[in-house]
């Protein structure tokens, strides 16, 4: 695993405005794109957009007319080509993901289980995601956000801050996630870790069995080349689709939190017991199987209801 932060303007704290602002100085990109795949095809797995091959001829181009615009201290190609393959891949699907706060609170300290499988994560509903994240706490800083997307090398994760972004790129040959090492990024500290963990997780439940995301209806999905004069065609998203996670299960979180009262009409709390990650396998045991992974709520053993 790797990682770096890279200090950034503080008036592109937006997804949607810096992702517009970027590619305002590309104006040839999406014909650059659809070129390259009429020539080389995409030739990746069905959970990554465009080769990493691609997204470093787009930087070299910019780089020969010296206007390559992503406003960081470029230091060295793999930092810059990873923003660029983040934003460039988000720039046609733009699903903003916006999770229960009661949630997101229970999902970031439910403890992992460190058995599920990697592929998981490429189970994501769209090639790149940006997760909004309401200001948890990570590096010792507000956390605005992530992006989420598939490169060759593996999962990659840019976090948006205030004033800088700090990426994780997690190699594909893990098996699960326990072959996660610390120190990351050169950093050794178990809360550091946690933290990590935690937004792994929310990851993980949108890549789950049935998450509940609204509106179903809008779901943004991997985008369809359309069929033009000049062959199929990727085009960008026309708008950013906000996608709401978990908001039914937030309110019986909230309501079944709430004092009870017993039969002598005293307060009475009910016991709680704590959110997991279950996983299981299912198939033949000689031929092809599926993993399975749903997050469970807690339950409210007192009053015998399931969330």
């Amino acid at each position: 695993m790797t990682g770096n932060t890279i200090s950034v303007d503080k008036d592109t704290r937006d997804p949607v405005f810096h992702m517009q602002r970027v590619f305002k100085k590309l104006p040839d990109f999406t014909k650059q794109l659809n070129d390259y795949i009429k020539i080389h095809g995409r030739q990746v797995p069905s959970h990554i957009f465009m080769p990493d091959l691609f997204w470093a001829f787009i930087l070299v181009e910019r780089r020969k007319q010296q206007s390559f615009p992503i406003p960081i201290d470029i230091e060295g190609i793999q930092i810059t080509q990873i923003i660029l393959g983040a934003l460039g891949t988000w720039r046609f699907s733009q699903g903003i993901y916006k999770f229960d706060n009661t949630l997101l609170d229970e999902i970031l300290k439910t403890k992992m289980d460190e058995e599920i499988p990697f592929f998981i994560f490429e189970h994501l509903p769209e090639w790149c995601i940006y997760i909004e994240t309401q200001g948890v706490m990570f590096k010792q800083k507000a956390l605005l956000g992530f992006w989420v997307y598939h490169t060759e090398l593996g999962l990659c994760l840019i976090f948006n801050f205030e004033d800088s972004y700090h990426y994780e790129l997690i190699y594909s040959d893990m098996k699960t996630l326990k072959d996660r090492n610390i120190p990351l990024s050169g950093c050794d500290s178990e809360e550091y870790e946690q933290e990590l963990g935690g937004l792994l997780a929310l990851v993980l439940y949108i890549c789950s069995q049935e998450p509940e995301i609204k509106p179903s209806g809008l779901w943004a999905g991997k985008p369809v080349p359309k069929r033009t004069k000049k062959g199929l065609r990727f085009f960008p998203a026309d708008k950013p689709l906000i996608f709401t996670v978990g908001e039914s299960i937030g309110q019986k979180l909230r309501e079944q939190s709430s004092p009870t009262h017993g039969k002598e009409g005293k307060a009475k709390r009910p016991h709680l017991r704590r959110a997991h990650w279950h996983g299981y396998w299912t198939g033949p045991r000689d031929g092809e199987r599926s993993f399975i992974l749903k997050w469970l709520p807690p339950v409210f053993v007192d009053s015998e209801q399931y969330l």
